[in-house]
């Protein structure tokens, strides 16, 4: 028969805290006794919430780790840290002590795109009507303070654009200058 520390008995004990566990055999003429300390080593990974970011950013995820631990990410590199770029499913293993522990975070990325055109010359009294298409969630801030898809130009200056959605803005410039046509 075998009889554990806590009186019960059977061939197996399920550990569940740290502690000294024993168990003692007998076969009717000899008794032997052993014992175990049992200690939890407690590991972690939190890389954060699921994220969106603007099509230019990038994102560091860093594991912290102490000595003899290590972290292995999704495509197999090793190191505490890892650098997004593009979306998709990135996940950190950390092995400590025999023990591991994982987390992983969905990356999205909100593509913006600003498309002024080029720079350009006006004959005097000449307008340009600049419009900027949008896409659903998306609207247009111009550098007078004004906003919506177009902005009229009417005298020399410097036009700047910026396309904004829920999560990035993208700015442009576009250069307007006039001429002035002589005739002798």
């Amino acid at each position: 028969s075998c009889e554990w520390q806590d009186g019960s008995t059977g061939s197996e004990y399920t550990v569940l805290s740290p502690g000294i566990y024993w168990a003692e055999i007998s076969n009717g003429f000899c008794t032997s006794r052993d014992s175990i300390q049992v200690d939890y080593f407690s590991t972690s990974v939190d890389l954060g919430n699921d994220t969106t970011l603007c099509n230019t950013e990038t994102l560091l995820l860093e594991v912290p780790t102490q000595a003899g631990e290590w972290v292995e990410w999704q495509d197999g590199s090793i190191g505490n840290t890892y650098l997004v770029s593009g979306p998709g499913k990135y996940k950190a293993i950390k092995f400590s002590n025999d023990c591991e522990a994982a987390d992983s975070i969905y990356v999205d990325y909100s593509f913006i795109d600003l498309q002024m055109g080029n720079d350009t010359t006006l004959c005097t009294g000449e307008t340009l009507l600049i419009d900027i298409p949008t896409g659903q969630d998306e609207w247009v801030t111009w550098h007078d303070g004004s906003s919506g898809n177009t902005y009229l130009v009417e005298f020399p200056q410097t036009v700047v654009a910026t396309k904004h959605n829920s999560f990035c803005s993208v700015s442009g410039t576009m250069m307007v200058a006039y001429s002035e046509l002589s005739v002798n």
